[in-house]
């Protein structure tokens, strides 16, 4: 199936029912078509057996159809082909009671989703919560409702892998931020030893070859940019071991600890560039730098505290609730 397309000629020529048998978890020959994504190989096992009709809307032991594995897969010209070329059903339900549109809903996003979605819904496609299902299948609407309950859980999952990964990210960059401004301070480092008694040594203080000048030249000022910044990395650091661990952050309590711990990180960094360019920053413009500094940094802090806070209020509404359920 893998682009032998000639050796798939001759095989159907000489044993032309064989390709009406079923493999391995009851899929026919077109199955295995769509699976593989070969179009030309389906158009050409379509347009030979005459019972095609047929083979298109047989159901493999999931209940799928090839329209549904087509769809599932984003192949747009081959659902193109099997809604414009052949009798299949479009709102054909699988064993979760799910239909080819119902599929592409709770799938994953795709660029190719909404031409799919319109050749789909422009050959009478439904949901299957829109389909009308006779009374005597009361079995096939549990499905249907179990089949979207387990989607949207899947969905969940999804979406925060795709945080968790963005997360990691971040913390890996401010981890690696806090690092390189710990070993590489505003200022630099000194390039030569000084005892008290050289002539070069600067307010009589003597100092060592790789030691922060920053700390000579204002001590509380790098008392301060250490504090931050260590903060900053431990934070940073914290983020990353809690999201290798595995903790259930479906949990509100856990997502909360790690708004927090995101929210620390962050306001770290921001600090510790406030120090770093006040330090930098020549007297003659000190005054007016600061303060543009200093304002930017209260803003950001204040919206850091309002986030924080809807979070908290978040959880113990949520936990309020919770209890007062438990109560009654």
């Amino acid at each position: 199936m893998k682009g032998r397309f000639d050796v798939l000629k001759e095989l159907v020529r000489a044993r032309p029912h064989a390709a009406r048998a079923r493999v391995e978890r009851g899929e026919t020959i077109l199955h295995l078509c769509v699976k593989q994504n070969q179009l030309e190989a389906l158009k050409f096992l379509v347009e030979t057996m005459d019972d095609h009709n047929d083979l298109v809307n047989t159901r493999d032991n999931n209940g799928f159809t090839i329209l549904h594995l087509a769809v599932a897969d984003k192949q747009i010209e081959t659902v193109n082909y099997l809604l414009n070329n052949t009798r299949v059903e479009v709102n054909a339900l699988n064993t979760s009671g799910l239909t080819a549109l119902d599929i592409l809903v709770h799938g994953l996003r795709d660029v190719g989703d909404m031409d799919i979605g319109e050749a789909l819904r422009g050959t009478g496609a439904m949901r299957a919560m829109n389909t009308h299902l006779p009374n005597h299948h009361p079995q096939v609407l549990q499905l249907t409702s179990e089949g979207d309950r387990s989607m949207k859980s899947k969905g969940k999952e999804h979406w925060l892998t795709r945080k968790r990964d963005a997360l990691m990210v971040v913390a890996s960059l401010i981890a690696t931020m806090a690092f390189q401004a710990a070993v590489n301070p505003p200022g630099g480092t000194w390039q030569d030893n000084s005892t008290q008694n050289s002539q070069d040594t600067q307010a009589g203080k003597s100092h060592a070859a790789g030691k922060a000048i920053m700390a000579d030249s204002n001590e509380e000022y790098y008392r301060l940019y250490l504090s931050y910044n260590t903060t900053g990395l431990i934070s940073s650091l914290s983020i990353i071991l809690m999201l290798i661990t595995g903790l259930p952050f479906t949990h509100r309590l856990f997502m909360w600890m790690l708004t927090v711990v995101v929210w620390v990180a962050i306001t770290s960094m921001a600090l510790t560039y406030r120090i770093a360019m006040t330090f930098l920053t020549p007297d003659s413009a000190k005054a007016a730098v600061t303060n543009i500094i200093q304002m930017v940094v209260a803003v950001w802090c204040g919206v850091m505290a309002l986030v924080l806070v809807g979070h908290t209020i978040r959880l113990l509404v949520a936990s309020l609730r919770k209890l007062g359920k438990l109560c009654w």
